[in-house]
């Protein structure tokens, strides 16, 4: 609602007011600067631009270099109903840009919003140094692939039978270990690069098309989100 806009407005020259440090703010700010920010749908009035454009030059508020699509929303309707616009953004005050010289954002793949995510940068990716090899430890989010459960029961079942509980319950447990590790390594470790293809295919999606292709993405973005799941679940117990 405009209303509601105008508040926000108010706030940010409020906060202005008070901000003599380096400020970055970003999010979603439901309006756009000019037209060429918007695809499909009614033209934006331009008194409502305006009034955006005033509010960030009264705060001082500049963008910083942007990376990836130039839109951040889209209805996600087909046809002559679709638009998409860039209504999320960074935005710096002056201190901000000579603090952080290199920085700037990314527009990534939107997966269960409409809205994309923006991913801030204020500088080089430092080298920290290649991870340790680690003892074997069962993955919780293991167990949410049905071919984890399969391969564990076959490791399971090659136990040699006529030796005595505990040694063949060691063996178990080292066939099972030997089993998980071969298939983590060849399968289960590829759900990362497996994600980053799907977000690759889903932002060509959302940046190149006009509403002809909203069927295929909605079934990437479920993929996705169904990985995302297992990786936050192994993050998780990988915390503790």
């Amino acid at each position: 609602m405009t209303s509601k806009r105008n508040k926000s407005w108010e706030f940010l020259k409020a906060i202005k007011a008070e901000v003599s440090i380096p400020w970055l703010c970003y999010g979603d700010f439901n309006e756009i600067t000019c037209q060429g920010e918007k695809i499909g749908g009614c033209p934006r009035p331009y008194r409502q631009m305006e009034i955006f454009r005033d509010v960030l030059e009264s705060c001082s508020l500049k963008a910083i270099q942007t990376r990836g699509s130039r839109y951040t929303w889209t209805n996600n309707r087909r046809g002559r109903s679709f638009t998409k616009e860039k209504l999320d953004r960074a935005l710096v005050n002056l201190a901000w840009k000579h603090l952080f010289k290199e920085g700037c954002y990314s527009v990534e793949p939107a997966v269960k919003s409409n809205h994309s995510p923006l991913v801030i940068f204020i500088g080089n990716k430092r080298n920290y140094g290649s991870p340790q090899t680690k003892c074997f430890r069962m993955e919780a989010a293991w167990l949410l692939n049905e071919d984890c459960v399969q391969t564990i029961k076959e490791a399971w079942g090659k136990a040699a039978s006529g030796e005595d509980l505990s040694t063949t319950l060691k063996r178990i447990l080292l066939n099972c270990r030997s089993a998980l590790n071969i298939w983590n390594s060849k399968t289960n470790k590829k759900i990362p690069a497996d994600i980053k293809k799907k977000l690759v295919k889903v932002k060509d999606l959302q940046e190149n098309v006009r509403g002809e292709h909203i069927d295929s993405a909605s079934k990437l973005q479920k993929e996705i989100d169904q990985s995302l799941v297992e990786e936050d679940l192994k993050w998780k117990q990988r915390a503790k």
